[in-house]
């Protein structure tokens, strides 16, 4: 049985929205492929009268991680060792550091240090590619009665900057771990030595995945079209969206946002479409109300009561840049976002909206991209995820003839006006 050193709880509710659906594991290593007496691939540090290696034994049948250290008491505080080695993560997807989790098992074996003080630090790659950005924990003590100690720490109680900067990117693919003595290290009177060993297994780094919202990205690889759908059958309201890939292959050049389309801009209560909320939008109420809703100024699919007082408080409203979609700045091939800050768009079951030829479908060819859809429908301060799916084959329908083609132009302009906009 292992002691628990450290309880990181991992799983919260925010406003009624489960942001603990499910964890994926990063990173694990349990070293048992690892070859006994072999090296450790680390930096092993000592500092003061201390010097430190890491090897690979045999503890029970168990290979673990074998830290070692020469202690010389010097009469100052300057006695610190512990190792840092760089790890290769797989599907670390957010830059959340409350979504991650590292924990390992630990055990302090001999040596004059009782209980002995280890900090913890996680450091990644910077953006521009150099090395050793990050974050640690406060020092944690295990004593050689307590055996073996699990531990875990979540990425949002590391606290303590790394000396080198604090600019982590988690979802680069290296991150380095440290665990060593804190700094700047542990007295020990002159003339003292002995031999100080502790152990580590069972290395581990998950990463918590956001609620699923039901929202689906399309992406058709040889249109390069982009679409948001509700393949679920209720309405689902959304006032924010990120596309981001990891591998550049989006196309800002070919995106053609909801803030270009002008998708449902305006003053919610303008149920007239006549630019201000007025006598004119209360005829609208009057006729729509327990009828159909383009009298639904929240999104809840019916023109009621709650509409007329949402109209009542805005009587004589005119639109502003915050009453529709947005562009997030600094859209590029990594990432393209827009949000809706004054309300939100809502899509009834099976209904989609095209965002233009936004995916760059050079990156990946025939096979499908990276693509992660991040999504809020104003519910939660949490980000969802939305599903992506990746379709083939150009979707168009036969040329219609010139009079045909005339009267659906008009009949889009008519739906087009008749459109009304679900949120607040």
């Amino acid at each position: 049985m292992f002691k628990r050193a450290i309880l990181t709880t991992l799983c919260a509710c925010v406003a009624g929205f489960p942001v603990c659906d499910a964890q994926v594991v990063v990173y694990e290593n349990d070293y048992e492929g690892e070859t006994i007496g072999g090296g450790f691939p680390a930096w092993n540090w000592g500092g003061g009268g201390a010097d430190h290696t890491a090897t690979f034994a045999d503890y029970d049948g168990n290979i673990v991680v074998e830290h070692r250290s020469n202690v010389v008491g010097t009469g100052a505080a300057d006695n610190r060792f512990g190792s840092k080695w760089d790890l290769t993560l797989s599907g670390n997807t957010s830059t959340d550091p409350s979504r991650y989790t590292v924990s390992f098992d630990i055990r302090n074996v001999q040596g004059g240090w009782d209980p002995i003080d280890l900090q913890l630090f996680v450091v990644t790659e910077e953006q521009s590619g150099s090395d050793d950005n990050g974050y640690g924990a406060a020092a944690a003590s295990f004593s050689q009665a307590d055996g073996w100690v699990h531990v875990e720490y979540n990425l949002a109680d590391l606290n303590v900057g790394w000396w080198q900067g604090q600019e982590w990117v988690l979802n680069k693919q290296r991150w380095s771990l440290e665990v060593g003595m804190p700094w700047p290290g542990l007295e020990v009177a002159t003339g003292t030595t002995f031999e100080q060993v502790w152990l580590m297994d069972n290395l581990k780094i998950e990463m918590q995945l956001p609620p699923m919202v039901d929202l689906t990205l399309v992406v058709n690889k040889d249109t390069n079209e982009i679409k948001i759908r509700n393949d679920s059958g209720a309405p689902v309201s959304l006032d924010y969206y990120s596309i981001e890939s990891a591998q550049s292959a989006l196309d800002p050049a070919g995106w053609n946002s909801l803030d270009d389309q002008n998708y449902d801009a305006g003053v919610p209560t303008d149920y007239s479409n006549d630019g201000i909320v007025d006598g004119a939008d209360l005829g609208v109420w009057q006729s729509s109300y327990g009828v159909d809703d383009m009298a639904d100024a929240n999104g809840d699919g019916q023109s009621n009561g709650s509409d007329f007082l949402a109209w009542q408080t805005n009587l004589g409203a005119l639109p502003t840049a915050a009453d529709g979609w947005i562009e997030g700045g600094g859209a590029n091939a990594s990432v393209l976002g827009e949000l809706f800050l004054n309300g939100a768009s809502t899509l009834g079951p099976g209904e989609e909206v095209s965002l233009g030829a936004a995916y760059d479908s050079s990156v990946f060819g025939t096979a499908d991209g990276d693509l992660e859809f991040h999504v809020s429908t104003g519910e939660s301060t949490t980000l969802g995820m939305g599903a992506v799916v990746y379709e083939t084959g150009a979707v168009a329908g036969p040329v219609p003839e010139p009079s045909t083609f005339a009267l659906g132009i008009a009949t889009g302009v008519a739906l087009l006006s008749l459109r009304r906009r679900s949120g607040v």
